[in-house]
C-alpha cells in the first residue's frame, strides 16, 4: 500500500508541474523530487519499482525546457549550446 501511495504522490507531482507555470511549484516540487530521486539511487538494493519512479521524475527534470515553454526553439536555445 506505501509503495501504491508513493507512485501516485510522484505521478501528481509531475502532473502539477505539467499544469503549472508558477516557478515556485516548479521549483518546490523539483527540489522535493530530487531529493527522493538521490535517496532512491544511494539506497544499497532500491526496489525495481522505485528506481523505475526515479527514472520517470529525473526524466521529467531532464525536460524541463520541453515542459514549460513547448521546445528548446521557443527560448533561442540550440542543442550546440546545451553541449557546449
Amino acid at each position: 500500500m506505501r509503495l501504491g501511495l508513493r507512485y501516485r504522490e510522484v505521478k501528481d507531482q509531475i502532473d502539477s508541474i505539467y499544469q503549472s507555470t508558477n516557478l515556485e511549484t516548479i521549483s518546490k516540487v523539483g527540489m522535493e523530487q530530487l531529493k527522493w530521486i538521490d535517496e532512491v539511487l544511494s539506497r544499497r538494493n532500491p526496489s525495481a519499482i522505485d528506481v523505475h519512479m526515479a527514472l520517470e521524475a529525473a526524466n521529467v527534470w531532464s525536460n524541463m525546457v520541453e515542459i514549460m515553454y513547448g521546445d528548446l526553439k521557443a527560448v533561442g536555445i540550440s542543442v550546440r549550446t546545451l553541449c557546449g
